[in-house]
């Protein structure tokens, strides 16, 4: 499997907080929490290169770094738009209605209060 720079900087993270001792129990609780969102990120990122890496048809294993990294990126760009659109959406909503508490107002509707 091909590792990318991204992979090596979580798996680096992850090394890094499973040899962190904690002071107390509030320490243990965000060890543990950090170590499973580090365990699951790395999961994904290695069933999504091993995805790309399907895709390549060559035999150069550094261009087949390349096009991996490259679809790694490619997703994580798309992530990004796809947030932003979200946060877009919501501000054009907010322009349209001309109201400084629409947000306030949205939120408690939302909420149910």
């Amino acid at each position: 499997m091909v590792e990318t720079n991204t992979l090596k900087k979580l798996k680096e993270e992850l090394k890094s907080y499973e040899d962190m001792v904690p002071v107390n129990n509030m320490g243990k609780w965000s060890r543990s929490v950090a170590i499973k969102s580090y365990k699951e990120k790395i999961e994904n990122l290695e069933t999504l290169i091993g995805f790309a890496g399907q895709f390549y048809s060559g035999s150069d294993m550094k261009e087949k770094e390349i096009f991996v990294e490259g679809c790694v990126e490619a997703v994580r760009v798309m992530g990004s738009l796809e947030q932003n659109e979200e946060t877009e959406d919501l501000d054009i909503k907010t322009n349209e209605t001309g109201d400084p508490d629409f947000m306030y107002n949205w939120i408690r509707n939302k909420s149910g209060k």
